[in-house]
C-alpha cells in the first residue's frame, strides 16, 4: 500500500498544477482574436471561426470541433485551427494587454496575437 501512495503522489502533484478552462471561451458571444505583421482578425462564434486578413479573402468555415488544452482551449476545423491560451499578451503596438494569447494556423501557415479583450492599457 505504501508502494502504491509513493507511485501515485508525482502523478497528484503534476495534475494539481494544471489549470482547466471552466467554460468554451466563445460562449454565446463571439471571441474575437487579432496579430500584427501581418494583421489579422479571428472570430469564433458557435456556428463556425473567420479569419480576416488585410487585402486577402476572408477564410471561413462551418463547425469546428472545441476541446479544453493545457491552460486554454483549442478549436479545430478543416482549415483553421486556434490555440486559446490564458496567458496574458501584448500587441507590441498598442500598449494595450489582452487576456489570451493566441496562435492560429490557417491552411499551414501560422498566425501570433492576442485575445480574449483589453485587461490593461499603459496610456
Amino acid at each position: 500500500m505504501h508502494r502504491l501512495a509513493l507511485l501515485i503522489a508525482p502523478a497528484l502533484a503534476l495534475t494539481a498544477c494544471q489549470t482547466v478552462p471552466e467554460a468554451d471561451p466563445a460562449g454565446p458571444a463571439p471571441y474575437k482574436a487579432a496579430g500584427t505583421e501581418p494583421f489579422w482578425g479571428l472570430s469564433i462564434e458557435t456556428s463556425g471561426m473567420t479569419f480576416s486578413r488585410a487585402g486577402e479573402r476572408d477564410v471561413r468555415v462551418s463547425g469546428h470541433e472545441a476541446r479544453p488544452s493545457f491552460n486554454g482551449w483549442r478549436y479545430v476545423s478543416d482549415r483553421i485551427i486556434a490555440d486559446i491560451t490564458f496567458v496574458q499578451c501584448s500587441d507590441g503596438m498598442s500598449d494595450n494587454v489582452y487576456k489570451d494569447s493566441v496562435t492560429v494556423i490557417v491552411d499551414g501557415k501560422t498566425y501570433k496575437g492576442c485575445g480574449g479583450g483589453v485587461v490593461a492599457s499603459t496610456r
